[in-house]
């Protein structure tokens, strides 16, 4: 391959198709931010549940600001 040939490749763009393993990685970090929302927002609504609604689920108000202090990211 010459220098000009080298240049005129250089100019085209490069277009790939997504790897499989970088359509996996993508799904597994959507999933990954989904989980983060569902924490969040459970433990949110957690927070306002009166102590009635808290019997019905079977759990004590200490357990419920036990888990809706804890960070969106931990399990």
């Amino acid at each position: 391959m010459n220098y000009s040939q080298a240049l005129e490749k250089q100019d085209k763009p490069q277009l790939r198709t997504p790897s499989h393993n970088s359509i996996i990685t993508l799904q597994r970090f959507w999933a990954l931010i989904s989980r983060w929302r569902q924490n969040y927002t459970g433990r949110r609504q957690l927070k306002q549940l009166d102590h009635s609604q808290l019997k019905d689920i079977g759990i004590s108000r200490s357990e419920a600001l036990s888990e809706a202090n804890k960070p969106f990211w931990r399990r």
